[in-house]
């Protein structure tokens, strides 16, 4: 993007941004454990999911034992049910370590459970279809290890109707695997026999900080782990569903020394999945990431070191969000001092990064004071982020939206637990979730006297996103080509963003004659050719992608290939008489000519045929002629034929044919004596 356009941009959208944070977000946060009163309770570790309008918050609490409790907004988190809801049906057992996942109105929830053994734990599964007003009366139990085993700290995704759950296993021995259970129905039914999914080629690393993440037929899973002492990050992946998983992969720099990676994070989109991780390879803590490319179902060779970092500082605990071909990745360093919130961001799906990192945390001046625990989310080009920062004192939760894909952060960071002053209490361990106009945050907030805390919520809403100016498609090349087959070009390049560039180029060839062989040479390359094989019209078309993930309109380019013209084709006749000893017979001399066509398209001509009939009868033809027999006079081909006993007063037509190198008709002329 130009300077002025850039400008431009800033100036027309910059002031309705801050106004968001001034006028749209809730007039105060909100309390979500609302069944229990606030005396030494403990809600702790909640987990939200949106989708749409809705709003769903499952957390672990302890007002009578340790359950999963949940709470849902229907109107973009305005208003939330009183008292809030129980999941689990476990008496006097420990439940914890909510996970939560939804499809529209149908949300799932997945924990951990020891209702069935007091050494072991399992995982447990429930879900509702009515957007959380109901829940199943019993709960689903997805692993299938022993009762002694523990089975602990569960993952889930869903796209549509299949359900995906990960968790740390044990039962194999003393160490984890990461075991998998799947359901294709909406959590109706489940696979009756889990898959471990960290097999690797020798010993399994010891897993843990497990991530996953799942779009269309795609499910991926992230881990670090633990093998003699060395710490990496592992991998591995499903393309159908989850029906099969490959060997697990390392993908920190395979045959690397260990490099003390942790705090793995991960993001997909249709075409790529992306991780990110902690990792001190060069002696003080780093921020990596790789990518997973679809197309080629493979993790790249060597990983990518993103923050700029000087030596000696640390960054740590990175996230990852993605939309279209956009990825930004957030994290904490104290490259200033005390700790700060850094971002980077890539518009071409990690294949290049930005050349220096952008703060985050703008309220105060650089390393003035922690910043730490950063989580992201995107939706279109808005990137919005949320952290625990202590500039007021105790730990309070802010927050900060980039309007293009995270290149640039809004001018000042905004504090979102206002119920009590700022810096009084704690505040810490924010989530947060977003749709197109709206953002979603969520906390454990101590305002209450200790040991009580509880779970807060806030709202940005009607966050609509900055106009994304869509690409333009455009094709240059050539429009008509002339038999032998020829290699036709399209050139893509021309195509522009006003407002960001082009990323992704697609084309298609969606017309050619029957029986063509025709195919483009790459359908997302800037230019493409085809071999135009048959005479015809060929029709391609193109759409690109911004960097953004906006889609142009679809522009079409006709090439229309012909066989050449046929020349020009002539007869002159005299009827004469002979005699034949005391009859007479009549005969015809024809001078047949040819000339070549005025355009440059020049069809290919393997001969010529001569025809006759008489009156209405059938043609019969009376010579074959080659083109060598033609004697060249003045740019004419001419050649002088005499047509011998015919009948005396009978009507003869002759037809002059050029043939073409299928010895059809190309071209007649006709002339009748």
């Amino acid at each position: 993007m130009k300077f002025a356009p850039l400008l431009f941009l800033i100036m027309t959208f910059l002031a309705p941004i801050e106004a968001w944070s001034q006028t749209s977000w809730l007039p105060a946060d909100i309390r979500l454990d609302t069944g229990g009163q606030p005396l030494n309770k403990e809600s702790n570790d909640p987990q939200m999911a949106s989708s749409g309008n809705r709003v769903y918050v499952v957390w672990t609490d302890s007002r009578d034992y340790s359950d999963i409790y949940f709470n849902y907004s229907s109107d973009n988190g305005r208003h939330w049910q009183t008292p809030d809801l129980k999941i689990n049906h476990s008496i006097g057992a420990n439940a914890y370590s909510p996970a939560i996942a939804c499809s529209g109105a149908n949300v799932y929830v997945v924990w951990t459970d020891n209702r069935d053994s007091l050494t072991g734990h399992n995982i447990y599964f429930n879900y509702s279809t009515d957007g959380g007003v109901h829940w199943q009366d019993e709960d689903i139990r997805i692993d299938h290890g022993s009762g002694v085993a523990d089975s602990r700290n569960p993952k889930i995704c869903t796209v549509d109707n299949h359900i995906y759950v990960f968790w740390d296993d044990d039962r194999g021995g003393s160490t984890d695997n990461i075991y998998f259970n799947r359901s294709s129905d909406a959590g109706l039914t489940w696979e009756g026999a889990d898959t471990q999914i960290d097999a690797f080629s020798g010993p399994s690393p010891v897993p843990a900080y497990l991530q996953v993440g799942c779009t269309a037929s795609q499910v991926y899973a992230v881990w670090r782990g633990s093998l003699s002492g060395s710490l990496n990050i592992y991998a591995n992946h499903s393309l159908d569903n989850g029906a099969s998983w490959p060997q697990a992969q390392r993908i920190d720099t395979p045959g690397g020394p260990s490099t003390g990676c942790t705090s793995p994070a991960l993001s997909c989109s249709a075409t790529h999945a992306f991780a990110v991780w902690q990792d001190e390879r060069n002696g003080s803590r780093d921020i990596y990431f790789n990518r997973f490319t679809v197309s080629s179902a493979s993790w790249q060779i060597s990983d990518t070191h993103i923050d700029h970092v000087p030596d000696g500082s640390n960054a740590y605990t990175p996230q990852v969000a993605c939309s279209g071909t956009s990825v930004c990745i957030i994290w904490s360093d104290n490259r200033n001092g005390n700790d700060d919130i850094y971002a980077n961001h890539s518009s071409d799906n990690g294949a290049n990064w930005q050349g220096s990192d952008t703060r985050v945390d703008l309220g105060t001046a650089a390393g003035d004071s922690g910043s730490w625990g950063p989580r992201i989310c995107m939706s279109g080009s808005n990137v919005y982020a949320v952290w625990d920062d202590l500039r007021n004192g105790a730990e309070d939760i802010y927050f900060n939206l980039s309007a293009n894909g995270g290149a640039d952060w809004r001018s000042f960071d905004t504090r979102l637990d206002s119920g009590d002053p700022p810096g009084e209490h704690d505040s810490k361990y924010s989530q947060i979730s977003c749709s197109p106009t709206s953002v979603y945050v969520v906390w454990v907030d101590f305002r209450q006297p200790f040991p009580e805390f509880d779970i807060y919520f806030n709202a940005l809403l009607e966050a609509h996103p900055i106009a994304n100016e869509l690409p333009i498609a455009m094709i240059s090349g050539s429009s008509t080509y002339c038999l032998p087959p020829k290699t036709v070009s399209l050139d893509g390049s021309g195509s522009y963003d006003s407002d960001g560039s082009v990323a992704v180029y697609s084309w298609q060839l969606t017309a050619k004659p029957i029986g063509s062989a025709a195919a483009l040479s790459a359908g997302d390359a800037s230019a493409v050719t085809f071999s135009a094989d048959l005479a015809g019209r060929y029709v391609v078309t193109l759409q690109v992608q911004d960097n953004l993930g906006a889609w142009s309109a679809v522009t079409s380019a006709t090439v229309t290939v012909s066989a050449g013209d046929p020349p020009g084709l002539a007869i002159q006749g005299l009827r004469k008489q002979e005699r034949a000893w005391i009859i007479r017979k009549d005969y015809v001399e024809l001078t047949l000519s040819t000339t070549p066509p005025a355009s440059d398209c020049v069809l290919a001509i393997s001969g010529y045929r001569l025809l006759r009939r008489q009156g209405q009868g059938p043609w019969v033809t009376i010579k074959e002629i080659a083109l060598e027999e033609f004697t060249l006079q003045s740019n004419i081909l001419i050649l002088i034929i005499t047509d011998k006993f015919l009948e005396k007063n009978a009507a003869y037509t002759y037809r002059l044919a050029a043939l073409d190198a299928n010895g059809q008709e190309a071209a007649a002329t006709e002339i009748t004596l």
